[in-house]
């Protein structure tokens, strides 16, 4: 199985930023690249640290990290040329938007299924061993050692879980900082969590221009959804930010 890579396809003047979910990749974000490079915009879509690759360098990396990798592909945007910049972030790539807007005033923001209340340690927990287990079948790792790998690696040390869950928290305190134009969106049959993140970050952003809208059909992860209307409003929205 090869390794997930960045994604980076040249288009406008006008660049988009995409981060992806929590244990997840660039690949997730694909379709929406492609969507809004073919509208005439420059993508990228870096992956975080750790993110798609063995466990043990998973479990290396944190919160701290991934925003750092944010940063770095902001500035390589800014390196290449581009003047104007939106993020798009998906579940934590979302929270991780609104942390890095609050640096460094993108032209525009949009936020799918961003969590911005407390997340369980479980649940992130759960998240992790689902990226493990999934990783070493993927890998056709043997069944008795990919258990032996799971059982001495977990319960994972709550410390990095918690500085994810403090940072997902915090993110509600920087709202008020950012007045970029926004779009928030989220699926109608996701968790609750997400769902009221939604209305909090719609309510609790300085932006004079600012949407909020929810897919009745959709779950969680809105990049993936068969559902033409997601790709199409964020197009339609950032065509007025060209």
């Amino acid at each position: 199985m090869k390794s997930p890579e960045r994604l980076f396809l040249e288009g406008g003047k006008h660049a988009v930023l995409l981060l992806h979910s929590f244990t997840g990749t660039a690949n997730e974000m694909k379709r929406t690249a492609k969507h809004l490079h073919k509208a005439g915009f420059t993508c990228l879509a870096p992956i975080y640290a750790g993110h798609g690759q063995h466990p043990e360098k998973f479990f290396q990396t944190g919160i701290a990290d991934w925003l750092q990798t944010a940063r770095e592909a902001y500035l390589f945007l800014q390196q290449q040329g581009y003047e104007k910049i939106t993020i798009v972030g998906q579940s934590l790539g979302g929270v991780i938007a609104l942390h890095l807007a609050d640096e460094v005033a993108p032209q525009a923001l949009v936020t799918m299924s961003s969590p911005i209340v407390e997340r369980e340690l479980s649940g992130l927990e759960s998240r992790v061993k689902a990226y493990t287990t999934y990783y070493l079948r993927m890998r056709d790792i043997p069944e008795p050692e990919a258990f032996h790998f799971v059982a001495t690696h977990f319960p994972r040390p709550e410390h990095k879980l918690h500085a994810l869950q403090q940072f997902i928290l915090a993110t509600s305190d920087l709202l008020a900082n950012i007045n970029c134009s926004a779009l928030i969106l989220y699926g109608e049959a996701d968790a609750h969590i997400y769902q009221h993140s939604a209305q909090l970050i719609y309510d609790g952003l300085a932006s004079t221009t600012k949407q909020l809208r929810g897919y009745k059909e959709a779950g969680h992860l809105l990049s993936l959804a068969r559902i033409p209307e997601i790709h199409d409003d964020i197009v339609d929205f950032l065509a007025d930010e060209l």
